[in-house]
């Protein structure tokens, strides 16, 4: 049996650009299958893939950062208007629809506490935005 028939020669073997960029496809048929509602490109080459993943694992922490802040922006509207009534609450709706940072939020949140009125409450607000 002649061996030397059936291996391929250096010319006839995909490069490895062909072989990584047949890996990512792959990868990509596999990541689509996983979530069909989350468009995720890795791109054409590992590193692009590689990068790709790493942004990707630090996707639920950033989605649990921006739920809490979510929900003290919500939670700072409610007690405003049930202290100072729905037009101050509307008015710090929009005043802290920017803020994403959870220890300004808590801050702002003792501030809805204390504040002896709306003025001095919308005041304190867009003090500290700027």
């Amino acid at each position: 049996m002649d061996r030397t028939s059936t291996v391929e020669t250096p010319s006839e073997r995909p490069s490895n650009d062909t072989l990584e960029g047949a890996f990512v496809a792959w990868l990509q048929e596999i990541v689509d299958r996983m979530d069909p509602d989350v468009s995720v490109s890795l791109g054409e080459t590992m590193d692009e893939a590689c990068q790709t993943m790493e942004q990707v694992k630090r996707w639920p922490e950033r989605w649990h950062r921006e739920g809490v802040g979510e929900g003290m922006r919500q939670t700072l509207v409610v007690a405003a208007e049930g202290r100072f009534g729905a037009s101050t609450a509307s008015r710090l709706a929009d005043l802290l629809a920017p803020i994403d940072d959870v220890d300004r939020l808590g801050d702002l949140a003792c501030r809805v506490a204390v504040c002896g009125n709306r003025d001095e409450l919308i005041e304190e607000v867009s003090e500290r935005q700027a």
